[in-house]
């Protein structure tokens, strides 16, 4: 007996698709497909889990540059962070193997399911180091894969880039793949860190206190792991 079949699994994706039984399945068949391409066969029979992680991907969540927040927003939603070098400093295949795995943690609560989640990109630290390589067209379909198969609602985005024209073109590009409709729930910001943070607490209450109160572009704790989950 797989996963799979369990109600609670399908829920998921409902939910993912305001209740569209069509895009449901299709968004099953195209996570079954993701997991089972970063995961192997294991993947279609039992949940993925930390364990399937290796060495260097554990590394990634410890760096704490892709986590879950450990507070929701106004409207109780998760808040999927991504901050300092976004992960672009590993590799590509292991930074998404991650992704798949946040994401599905994050969907195992049914608040999150029923009220979607908001994603912050905030680069800092060696992020313009970093960005001298701009994300390339392996990453922008990854994106959009992810997109399509993650049973998660995506119901916001906030993207606090400096105002420099590497991170620019990083924003241009996100907004590209993001696609028409998720483009219209992405509201950017460009320019100094408490510029920034004071636009983005409209939103995300508790954000000015878990920020440095500098005007660096700052590192979340990496404490803060996925295994948060509520």
């Amino acid at each position: 007996r797989t996963y799979v079949n369990d109600p609670d699994f399908r829920v998921r994706f409902l939910r993912a698709d305001l209740w569209n039984p069509q895009k449901a399945a299709q968004r099953i068949v195209s996570f079954l497909d993701l997991v089972l391409e970063y995961y192997g066969v294991e993947a279609l029979e039992r949940p993925i889990r930390l364990s399937d992680l290796n060495e260097n991907e554990i590394k990634i969540l410890k760096s704490g540059q892709i986590q879950l927040l450990p507070f929701r927003d106004r409207s109780g939603r998760r808040v999927l962070a991504m901050v300092s070098d976004m992960g672009f400093n590993f590799a590509t295949d292991e930074k998404f193997k991650v992704m798949i795995y946040i994401m599905w943690v994050a969907t195992s609560d049914e608040e999150t399911q029923i009220k979607g989640m908001v994603v912050l990109m905030w680069p800092g630290g060696n992020a313009a180091k970093t960005f001298l390589r701009l994300p390339d067209q392996i990453e922008g379909r990854m994106f959009k894969r992810m997109l399509i198969s993650i049973p998660s609602r995506p119901v916001a985005a906030h993207l606090c880039f400096p105002d420099t024209p590497i991170f620019q073109m990083v924003k241009a590009l996100t907004m590209h793949w993001a696609g028409t409709a998720n483009r219209t729930r992405t509201r950017c910001y460009s320019g100094m860190f408490r510029w920034s943070a004071f636009r983005v607490v409209t939103f995300i209450a508790t954000i000015l206190s878990v920020f440095s109160s500098t005007s660096k572009w700052s590192l979340l704790p990496p404490v803060w792991t996925v295994r948060n989950t509520r």
